[in-house]
């Protein structure tokens, strides 16, 4: 399950620090880009192990976290967060 660990709570809680930005997922599945969807936000909250971004009271995206055992920073690049579930793979980051 996603939140076994406190290592996965810890980075979602960084990730849920971000607001009123701009924002773009990323899926991948075998390593191949499968969905792109970048758009503007401004709040992030969890509602039933469910990640909800939010734009004025409009729900923007929804992101399962069932779906993926860990979350975790990548250390390469900045603000670029992957949870990841096998060969699946989700990536959110912040364009500056």
């Amino acid at each position: 399950m996603f939140f076994a660990s406190g290592k996965n709570k810890a980075v979602l809680y960084k990730l849920l620090e971000y607001a009123n930005q701009q924002v773009v997922i990323n899926w991948y599945e075998d390593g191949q880009l499968t969905e792109r969807n970048g758009f503007f936000y401004s709040s992030l909250c969890i509602e039933d192990n469910t990640l909800v971004f939010i734009k004025e009271n409009e729900v923007k995206q929804t992101i399962s976290l069932i779906n993926y055992q860990t979350i975790e920073i990548l250390p390469d690049f900045r603000d670029f967060f992957q949870l990841t579930n096998g060969t699946h793979i989700l990536q959110i980051y912040f364009p500056h």
